[in-house]
């Protein structure tokens, strides 16, 4: 059965994923665009997704370097329809994600004709979730993101090359490649790196990238303006501000 010819843009990082999907909507006559995330910031990924002029956007939250929330939140203001796709049936995160503006929340896991459903529903501008339960996990997340905002005001006590740090260190990059691309030794990046956690009440620098992911920054909200960073803007605080 045809659904109809509505573009879709997808966005994902799970290469196969996104394969098998592309292919089951252009059996039903949809017209697909991919977006792969690998290594791009949230800026680039929105570039692209609204440079391809979608009518509804599959997206997870889970995008790499870009801020996945921050994602449906802009797309959302811009007009889209954006459907949300989950890995895993955490009520937080679905909750997140429709706070996000989302249409609904769908897992990955379930079977394609509830899939589609939600496709169709969103081109009409639908939702295949009840309003009831749409405010119910809006409030869960809401409630339990509210302790999470302490971690947050951690992040504004670092100072403008701290939080440049803090962003390469989300990138994954060691002391001496930090050094090389900010053109320091690697004992200046170890004594702001001491910094960093002696700010944000941690002792390791695995908590301080998870501290950062926690309170909703990405690398791309946090490298300075010159920061050298993948396909990376000037930088500053995520659009959701």
């Amino acid at each position: 059965m045809v659904d109809g010819c509505g573009r879709v843009t997808l966005v994902d990082r799970h290469a196969l994923f996104v394969e098998v999907l592309e292919n089951v909507l252009w059996t039903r006559d949809y017209r697909c665009r991919c977006v792969p995330t690998e290594g791009l910031t949230t800026r680039a990924v929105l570039q692209r997704v609204i440079a391809s002029r979608p009518k509804v956007v599959l997206t997870s939250l889970d995008l790499g370097f870009a801020n996945g929330p921050v994602v449906v939140d802009t797309l959302t203001r811009e007009g889209f329809r954006v459907l949300v796709l989950t890995d895993r049936n955490d009520p937080f995160r679905i909750g997140e994600a429709l706070a996000a503006g989302a249409h609904a929340v769908v897992s990955k896991s379930t079977h394609l004709e509830p899939l589609l459903h939600a496709v169709r529903l969103a081109m009409l501008g639908r939702s295949p979730m009840s309003e009831r339960d749409r405010v119910r996990l809006v409030r869960l997340f809401e409630q339990k993101s509210a302790g999470r905002g302490h971690l947050g005001d951690r992040i504004s006590r670092l100072s403008r090359q701290e939080r440049d740090l803090l962003a390469h260190l989300m990138m994954g990059r060691g002391a001496p490649e930090v050094a090389r691309l900010r053109t320091v030794s690697e004992g200046t990046v170890r004594s702001q790196v001491r910094s960093i956690l002696a700010k944000l009440e941690v002792s390791s620098q695995l908590s301080a990238v998870a501290t950062a992911w926690v309170s909703g920054y990405d690398p791309d909200s946090l490298l300075a303006p010159n920061g050298r960073g993948p396909d990376h803007g000037p930088g500053g605080r995520p659009q959701d501000a």
